[in-house]
């Protein structure tokens, strides 16, 4: 008898330390919550993912708007100057300011200069018709210029914020300082390749924009900025920049009528800019389709080169 009660006992026991193991799991256990994004997001997201042919919609901002949507498009020249090598681009859609600066080699010191690559939305001080503009999506593509014999140089780019270029009055830069801090790196593209805009805090709001070549001076590090610094071109040749942006244009006085709307999704921001991060791979630069996936030796990698040949391979099937 003594030996059946100590088994009882035993089993006891264990049965005790099963039950405070159950206990005790939940307390640590952590819940993964699953975000859903309603249609007014998804809608920004494609519209995000291509500027240049994506159905026109308005941000999924969680400020109110009202304006006009409107897409338009600049192609500009970058370092073909004369004797130039280098080039450095910043573009701050927001505020419809693009920095165009070429240079003679990568340790080359310039000031940086800014112009309006959209001058139908730019104002003097004291012009009635002014515009308030909040940009919903863009994009920068870069576009050689070069023959395929002659095709040399080395990209760097990346998304910056505003700030990034130090522009302050009388600042001087270098290509090579511009290209220290930008993620991706690769040869200059046989046709093209291009990155997608990332909006920041300070895009979510309509902004105003002056006209004039001179340097914006003033605290805009919550906009969100493209960076490319381009190094070792053929002299005389450059590349091509095609800027594309769709705004929400709000006029001022001597204007249109804007009529307030609420922001039409209830989707988190921050819920909008991981699903536009899940749908491009987490990845906002890409090369053309012509190109080959060697050449790029930045962030993106091999890894979405085997997924783009998978999917190829599968499609075949």
């Amino acid at each position: 008898m003594a030996a059946k009660v100590r088994v009882r006992k035993r089993k006891v026991r264990l049965a005790r330390k099963q039950q405070q193991q159950v206990v005790a799991t939940p307390s640590r256990m952590i819940t993964q919550t699953t975000r859903k994004l309603d249609q007014a997001a998804i809608d920004h997201i494609n519209l995000m993912s291509d500027p240049c042919n994506g159905k026109l919609v308005y941000g999924a901002y969680p400020h109110a708007g009202g304006g006009v949507l409107q897409r338009v498009r600049a192609v500009l020249p970058l370092a073909g100057g004369a004797g130039e090598t280098c080039g450095v681009l910043h573009w701050i859609p927001s505020i419809n300011f693009v920095f165009l600066n070429g240079a003679a080699s990568p340790t080359t010191s310039f000031t940086p200069t800014s112009s309006n690559p959209f001058p139908a939305y730019s104002y003097s001080d004291g012009d009635a018709s002014q515009f308030g503009l909040r940009c919903v999506a863009a994009c920068v593509r870069i576009i050689t210029n070069s023959s395929e014999m002659n095709r040399a140089g080395i990209v760097y780019c990346g998304n910056t914020e505003a700030n990034y270029l130090n522009y302050t009055t009388g600042a001087l830069t270098t290509p090579s300082a511009v290209a220290s801090s930008l993620p991706i790196t690769t040869r200059i593209p046989s046709g093209s390749m291009e990155t997608l805009w990332v909006p920041m805090i300070g895009d979510q709001n309509f902004n105003t924009t002056k006209s004039g070549a001179g340097l914006y001076t003033g605290s805009n590090d919550s906009f969100g900025a493209i960076t490319y610094s381009i190094v070792g071109l053929p002299a005389n040749t450059g590349v091509s920049v095609e800027l594309t942006a769709v705004y929400e244009v709000e006029s001022k006085a001597n204007g249109t009528i804007n009529t307030l709307q609420k922001p039409p999704s209830s989707s988190s921001w921050q819920d909008v800019l991981r699903g536009f991060y899940d749908k491009n791979g987490g990845r906002t630069t890409f090369l053309d389709l012509f190109n080959k996936g060697a050449e790029y030796v930045g962030t993106a990698g091999a890894a979405a080169l085997g997924q783009v040949v998978k999917g190829a391979a599968m499609a075949l099937l």
